[in-house]
């Protein structure tokens, strides 16, 4: 699909070298990309990737500006700004026009020859913003090869972020057992970073039920660290019944992630209770990481002494 979408796609006229720019619709929910709340951006900024500004905040946007550098006839580094970003030294790029169809196959097309892992993580960013369905299906083909694990754990993370429910979807296929176990849990992760509440239905099932015990693993860290509604009942539920010795102690890691006081209390009970052997050490441990478990561990104090 990426070579086919390159191949049909009509030349593009670009400098040797230079920067040019773009702009491209963008798909719904775009916040502010590529500068922070002061709006200051420039292209003489290296220290930059699609992680800055993409706080959430801002727009939403229905276009964004993709900026690129050529270097002797090659693509050498990839910016993309939301409208709300004032790039200081934009005239340094020439505009060009650009259909989304062909950015997403100009994009595409430029993975073939990525120069470097930086390069491919912004250049991924930026075709999953585009509002295209070329888009979904480029990030489809790049998240199932599995050959390249950055590449594809960044096309999951994005399909699960920003593609909608044909993106979750294609995400939820990709759990499936017919994938390696280290990609599934790499999907179960996006779908749970996606924070959309169907998507953790998914990673929920995940964490009750599915096989491997590993895969189930993973599901329950994930909905530990992404702070997941309601994840503290789930999550207590599955340390009471799950009988994996490794699904247990993500629980009790899991539960000490949560912006909830009630969990310090339930990993208290947890170390209280001989039955629960060595998963006692791993809930005092975590207990005592915790803000809300100063508390909760000077009460065992005074018990022990």
């Amino acid at each position: 699909m990426i070579a086919l979408l390159a191949l049909a796609m009509a030349p593009v006229d670009l400098p040797a070298a230079g920067w040019v720019a773009f702009d491209a619709p963008a798909v719904a929910g775009t916040r502010r990309i590529g500068c922070d709340a002061d709006g200051r951006a420039s292209l003489a900024d290296d220290d930059i990737d699609w992680n800055t500004g993409d706080d959430g905040e801002g727009g939403p946007h229905s276009q964004f500006t993709v900026y690129i550098e050529m270097r002797a006839g090659e693509p050498w580094q990839l910016r993309a700004y939301t409208p709300d970003c004032n790039v200081a030294d934009a005239k340094r790029a020439r505009q060009i026009e650009l259909g989304s169809g062909k950015a997403v196959g100009l994009l595409s097309g430029w993975l073939e020859v990525s120069r470097s892992r930086e390069f491919e993580a912004v250049l991924i960013g930026a075709l999953a913003h585009i509002d295209d369905a070329a888009a979904s299906a480029a990030l489809a083909e790049i998240a199932a090869d599995v050959r390249d694990e950055d590449r594809s754990q960044d096309a999951l993370f994005w399909l699960a972020l920003r593609r909608g429910v044909q993106g979750r979807n294609i995400v939820i296929e990709h759990t499936g057992a017919r994938w390696p176990l280290p990609h599934r849990e790499q999907a179960v992760m996006a779908l749970a970073l996606s924070g959309n509440p169907d998507a953790l239905a998914v990673v929920r099932g995940i964490a009750r039920a599915a096989e491997p015990a590993p895969l189930r693993a993973q599901a329950v860290m994930a909905l530990g660290i992404t702070d997941a509604p309601g994840a503290l009942a789930d999550l207590h539920s599955i340390f009471l019944v799950d009988e994996d010795r490794g699904v247990r102690e993500n629980a009790i890691f899991a539960m000490s992630q949560l912006d909830n006081p009630e969990a310090a209390r339930i990993l208290e009970d947890i170390i209280r209770q001989p039955r629960y052997g060595e998963l006692r050490r791993a809930a005092l441990f975590w207990l005592v990481q915790m803000d809300s478990g100063e508390a909760a561990v000077d009460d065992l104090m005074r018990e022990i002494l």
